[in-house]
């Protein structure tokens, strides 16, 4: 199997569901969408969509922590499965089988007006940084 490692935003509410013995998976979809800068402007040149299911205690983990429209990380193999229409006619989708599932922080705003800096405090607790107001001499 091949492998892969993308980035993606998770479309829809994530699906936990458990195998006939008994072990849980979890099952999303995701959209990569890529960008490419002509004639100097950024545009939308397509979007990746991938089917991924996660395996084991990983599975339940993260189905108390993805949500949709969370961006998440993802290593892992891209499997084949072959299926048939109901036309008779035969069909290729492809499904990442996740190894590694991590959350992409989201992207703070930045605030409206910078923060203003406080003096810092005097350590010793005395005016003039400690010094007398006169010289010693």
């Amino acid at each position: 199997m091949a492998q892969i490692s993308f980035q993606g935003r998770i479309i829809g509410q994530p699906e936990l569901k458990f195998s006939q013995a008994g072990k849980p998976l979890l099952r999303f979809r995701t959209v990569e969408n890529s960008h490419r800068q002509i004639d100097g402007e950024w545009k939308d040149v397509g979007a990746a969509w991938r089917d991924v299911t996660v395996f084991g205690k990983q599975a339940e983990h993260l189905a108390e922590h993805l949500a949709d429209k969370q961006i998440v990380a993802i290593s892992g193999r891209l499997d084949a499965r072959e299926w048939e229409k109901q036309d008779g006619t035969k069909q290729t989708s492809f499904e990442v089988l996740a190894d590694v599932v991590g959350i992409v922080p989201a992207r703070q705003q930045a605030p409206t007006q910078p923060p203003t800096p406080s003096p810092a405090p005097d350590p010793w607790g005395a005016q003039n940084g400690g010094f007398p107001e006169k010289a010693p001499f």
